[in-house]
């Protein structure tokens, strides 16, 4: 073993004399150069993996689904029922005098009074004139002469009214009166019916 202090290293393990003060190791040139393209190839990779990227698709708005217009209704006619009839009491002291059907005979008229029913009727024209029959029935709403009778025959042409004071109080009666001629004719005027209490 040589401890003279020479270096008897073969000569390509020699340091050479341009390394000397150098302090860099071979390796780092190659390092570095390794990394830059290490860092270029992933830029590439990125770049071609952006470009690969689809594009983003706009969002559609979905359609709007149009309001359905209602069917028409028919129209359902309202019926009103009709009114019913107002029934008006009778007073319970009054008695009330209805004419019923008029011709051309004399024209009656009726009042209830404290003494009787009192009639009045128009003057008949009727020629040949002989007297008025006074009709009343109790029971026939359409009385005549002579097929209901009379209870007063009156001759006064001009005597046109009557006090009536043998009817039954409280009960209805229907009165006519009926011009007669000599020669047998006859033409009775209107119906009135008077109602009791």
């Amino acid at each position: 073993m040589d401890i003279s202090g020479h270096n008897h290293l073969p000569p390509e393990l020699q340091p050479h004399d341009h390394d000397h003060g150098a302090g860099k190791p071979r390796w780092l040139p190659l390092a570095l150069g390794l990394l830059v393209i290490l860092v270029a190839a992933l830029a590439l990779l990125n770049r071609e993996r952006f470009a690969k990227a689809p594009a983003p698709v706009a969002e559609t708005p979905a359609a709007e689904e149009p309001t359905p217009t209602p069917a028409p209704v028919a129209e359902v006619p309202v019926v009103k029922p009709a009114p019913k009839p107002v029934v008006k009491p009778k007073p319970a002291t009054t008695t009330t005098a209805k004419t019923a059907s008029a011709t051309a005979g004399p024209h009656l008229t009726a009042a209830v009074t404290a003494n009787g029913i009192n009639l009045n009727w128009t003057a008949s024209s009727l020629a040949n004139f002989a007297g008025y029959k006074i009709v009343r029935s109790a029971d026939n709403p359409n009385p005549a002469y002579p097929a209901d009778g009379y209870i007063r025959f009156q001759t006064d042409r001009s005597n046109t009214n009557y006090l009536d004071t043998g009817g039954e109080r409280g009960r209805s009666y229907y009165y006519r009166i009926c011009a007669v001629s000599t020669d047998g004719k006859v033409s009775c005027g209107n119906v009135v019916e008077v109602a009791g209490d």
